[in-house]
């Protein structure tokens, strides 16, 4: 039987060289899809997405697979697959779309990859060294797809010795990462029906911690009302039992602002999530209003916080 070499794939600007050819990249930030690419660049992009399990989810967007910073329409920059922190899990994420990822001593694994996690030591501009981190995830195939692991720079703990030490010792070395840059939708945008949860992480700001479900389809929501006031006081998954998010009722109490009559719910769904909001318009009361723009006051920090973080970003 002859022994054939596997394929290596590495997600980095140089593995993207025809993205010079683009004609619409109009913005600092462009979202690219696998149409958007030569078939040399969508390959190993393509078999990352299938084998992490992305495309098994019904919210999985092809159009959106890469992000590519240009200036004058010439790229300056592009960010592929990366592993990230969100909240209380870690994901890899590619484009729009993410998966989880779980941790087994110094492994990495999410759908049928499984990866081994590296540490470097790199030096800026001063000359001071500073960590980087990636996985190499294996597939079942043996091709190997090299991934960026997002660091937390803003930890003072965070060192090449310190990582290693974690991973040496089999430790998490979720604290050490970088959080997902993102946005995540108002509860109000779901429609009335039943959402199961697959995770819940939180975010802090200045206006106190914010708390987020992860729904089965991908999407992201902030939790409100009574699923947060639930979260608040301590409420946490448990292991093998199944939570819901109902939403049985939005009211629209002033232009563009609603509350939503929600609840969680340890069970999986009875109803199928509605993609159409069902509204009802209400006169405001005072304390609603107080309270509701208090509410998107925090949102908007968070996602101010999360658009920072691409800056940061270790590409």
């Amino acid at each position: 039987m002859t022994k054939t070499k596997s394929n290596t794939y590495a997600f980095e600007a140089e593995n993207f060289p025809f993205l010079t050819l683009v004609e619409n990249l109009n913005q600092t930030w462009n979202t690219l899809g696998l149409k958007d690419l030569q078939q040399v660049e969508q390959e190993g992009l393509l078999k990352l997405i299938t084998d992490s399990g992305m495309t098994e989810n019904s919210n999985f967007d092809p159009n959106s697979v890469l992000l590519v910073k240009a200036s004058g329409g010439v790229p300056t920059g592009v960010y592929g697959p990366c592993v990230f922190r969100d909240g209380n899990m870690i994901i890899l994420r590619v484009g729009d779309n993410v998966a989880p990822v779980t941790q087994n001593s110094d492994r990495l694994i999410v759908g049928d990859l499984r990866g081994k996690i590296s540490v470097k030591a790199a030096k800026d501009a001063k000359g001071e060294e500073y960590p980087t981190a990636e996985v190499n995830f294996i597939n079942t195939d043996k091709e190997v797809f090299k991934v960026r692991i997002s660091l937390d720079y803003n930890n003072d703990e965070l060192s090449v010795g310190e990582l290693d030490a974690a991973i040496i010792n089999e430790e998490p070395i979720i604290n050490y990462l970088g959080q997902v840059p993102g946005q995540v939708i108002k509860m109000n945008e779901l429609g009335v029906g039943e959402f199961v949860v697959k995770a819940i992480s939180s975010t802090r700001t200045q206006y106190g911690e914010s708390f987020k479900l992860h729904l089965g389809d991908g999407r992201v929501v902030w939790a409100r009302g009574n699923s947060e006031l639930l979260l608040r006081a301590g409420h946490q998954m448990k292991p093998d039992t199944p939570l819901t998010l109902i939403i049985t009722e939005i009211e629209e109490f002033s232009p563009g602002k609603f509350s939503v009559t929600n609840a969680l719910r340890e069970r999986l769904p009875k109803l199928p999530g509605n993609t159409n909001p069902v509204v009802k318009t209400l006169e405001a009361q005072v304390s609603s209003s107080v309270q509701d723009n208090n509410h998107e006051e925090s949102e908007a920090e968070s996602d101010a916080e999360s658009d920072e973080q691409i800056e940061r970003m270790p590409f």
